[in-house]
């Protein structure tokens, strides 16, 4: 008899992914298994960049973080400055924009005074070199992999998708997992049970336990212990990627279930577990 573990493994070797399908960037691809490998198309960020909004300074130009610079230009995200910065000379510059050729440092606004004669007070104690910025290629490398097959596309998955210029991608589609239970004795949830019966919580709980796996549940009722209606069923569950039965793999006279699979085309692989309570457990392909 099979251990949990040697059943469980067995399981996952007989599953697979479902093949790739090309999608959309968008709410279709939420949560689907990524199928290849992204790689950047692009330095990112794409340019050296200031973190604040202040002033691009050469850093050999404020001994002890404290003097009066030039301002030569104003640059905003979105601009490219036209003019390096030379000795003595500053650059007035927006957060997220690229940092003008000679700059080394930005010094956030907070800690300057600007003049009306186009000049700037800096008095910065921490200034250092690098100080406010991001330099090209911090965050990732034109042709590195930045997500990897297999990888869950959730929203920070597909911003960073977007990030690097993909419009589409390939991914694992959602498998359709049919529940079915079994049964006699069983009652939908909304009947009272007569003599001899109980309501059916199998069923509703095996769709919520599809669902949140990461499955579309397609519940399909309740089939009754008679072969023909039972094979019927399980031949419309055997039509999605994977079908869960509940009940009826046990030994007596009305667990029809294991039959009824085999007829259908099912290779049994195991039929009883060392667990208790749940020895009686069936698994086919």
């Amino acid at each position: 008899m099979l251990s949990v573990a040697d059943a469980r493994a067995l399981v996952l070797e007989q599953a697979n992914p479902l093949p790739s399908t090309g999608l959309p960037l968008g709410a279709a691809a939420l949560g689907l298994v990524l199928a290849e490998d992204i790689a950047s198309d692009l330095d990112v960020p794409p340019y050296d960049k200031a973190l604040m909004d202040g002033y691009a300074v050469r850093s050999a130009d404020l001994p002890g973080g404290h003097g009066e610079l030039a301002i030569l230009e104003e640059v905003h995200a979105g601009r490219v400055p036209r003019l390096p910065v030379g000795a003595g000379q500053c650059t007035r510059i927006m957060t997220g924009a690229a940092l003008p050729e000679g700059a080394d440092a930005v010094i956030m606004v907070e800690r300057t005074q600007s003049r009306a004669d186009g000049r700037v007070e800096i008095s910065d104690e921490s200034l250092k070199s690098g100080q406010n910025i991001l330099r090209r290629g911090s965050e990732m490398k034109r042709g590195q992999v930045v997500l990897s097959a297999g990888a869950t596309l959730g929203p920070t998955e597909l911003g960073l998708l977007a990030t690097v210029g993909r419009t589409t991608v390939q991914a694992h589609p959602t498998p359709c997992v049919a529940i079915l239970a079994t049964g006699d004795e069983l009652v939908e949830p909304d009947q009272f049970p007569g003599p001899g019966q109980i309501r059916n919580s199998n069923g509703p709980m095996l769709t919520a336990l599809a669902s949140r796996a990461g499955a579309r549940p397609r519940y399909l009722g309740i089939a009754p212990d008679q072969t023909t209606r039972l094979r019927e069923l399980v031949s419309e569950g055997l039509k999605e990627s994977v079908l869960i039965l509940s009940g009826g793999v046990s030994a007596g006279t009305r667990d029809l279930v294991p039959g009824v699979l085999q007829e259908l085309g099912v290779r049994p692989h195991f039929h009883q577990v060392a667990m208790k309570p749940g020895k009686p457990v069936f698994f086919g392909t």
